[in-house]
């Protein structure tokens, strides 16, 4: 079995699963190859490292420890992956030196290929590049064809393998490991907010499922307006309906509905009016707008001597308050 009917296959399966895939295949192919040569790799799970696998004494014409990234298309080895491991490389001398950086993909693209070598060059890595495609990957099957096959015919069985047998992580060492390299990029101002409904919940705000229900009643009540045969029980029924059946995500949603409250894209007024008056109507007046929460984030935001430590704040959230939060500080 060539290598192109293995990633065909591969390729041929949905969103996630094709990049898992591709990284169990190459992962149990590369530990087959390896102990033929009475060497070792480790996957994520097995090694403190940032990357997919780690061979600690090489392999073929990797003289010493290698850092092995699986990728099924080049153009997801982005700028932040590449400074991600050389901080790793950097800060991580304890658990010894590293000599290799391996990429690997599923497909040949010469211009991300030459942009991934540039990327490395300029941003000094004391390590050895090398860019596998899917011509090498087919030596290593020719080598090993039952073995592929094996593997290839096994995928699912063998992600669920691995995820079962994982050592289980102690969770407090891992959160102290989490918690110190959040507070160095906050410190060197690396740091972006991705905020979700759970904020606005802090100040008593409706959940998102509560919010489009309550507008999907406005606009239903709009469409049938001076129609005395639906009552509020037929929305709240069609409501049930509409989301037991397509189970919109939340955003989708909300993108129908300014459709539907707005009838053009530029007319935002009434959709907006409309969110508005759902939106602080139906929020647990209990709370204060000025939770701790919201205080801790705009506290965040504050410039220090040296610069802002916030790059940016990405919210989905419909509300204001955060907005109101940097306001009073004077922050733009």
């Amino acid at each position: 079995m060539l290598i192109d009917e293995i990633i065909d296959n591969i390729i041929n399966q949905t969103g996630i699963k094709r990049s898992y895939a591709f990284e169990t295949f190459v992962f149990h192919l590369l530990k087959e190859h390896l102990d033929k040569q009475n060497r070792t790799i480790l996957g994520h799970h097995e090694h403190e490292r940032v990357v997919d696998f780690y061979a600690p004494n090489g392999f073929d014409e990797f003289k010493g420890p290698t850092f092995i990234e699986a990728k099924i298309d080049l153009r997801l080895i982005g700028r932040n992956i590449l400074n991600n491991i050389r901080n790793r490389l950097i800060h991580s001398a304890e658990l010894g030196p590293v000599k290799n950086l391996l990429i690997i993909s599923a497909r040949n693209l010469p211009h991300y290929h030459e942009n991934l070598v540039n990327e490395f060059s300029n941003g000094n890595f004391p390590v050895k590049l090398e860019i596998w495609g899917p011509e090498k990957l087919n030596k290593i099957v020719k080598k090993h064809p039952k073995a592929a096959k094996k593997i290839a015919s096994n995928l699912f069985s063998l992600r669920l393998e691995t995820a079962i047998t994982n050592p289980t992580q102690d969770w407090r060492k891992h959160r102290k490991e989490i918690l110190k390299s959040l507070s160095e990029c906050y410190e060197k101002g690396q740091f972006s907010f991705f905020l979700g409904a759970g904020v606005s919940s802090s100040t008593g705000m409706p959940d998102w499922n509560t919010l489009l229900n309550s507008l999907f009643v406005s606009y239903l009540t709009k469409e049938f307006n001076g129609n005395q045969a639906v009552n509020e029980d037929d929305i709240s029924e069609l409501v049930n309906r509409l989301n037991n059946i397509d189970e919109p995500s939340a955003l989708m949603a909300a993108r129908y509905l300014r459709k539907g409250l707005s009838k053009r894209d530029q007319e935002t007024t009434e959709f907006i009016s409309t969110v508005t008056k759902n939106l602080y109507g139906l929020r647990n007046e209990k709370l204060s707008l000025d939770s701790s929460l919201i205080k801790s984030l705009a506290n965040a935001c504050l410039p220090r001597r040296t610069g802002a430590r916030v790059k940016s704040v990405i919210t989905y959230n419909f509300d204001d308050l955060l907005e109101r939060q940097l306001e009073t500080r004077s922050i733009q």
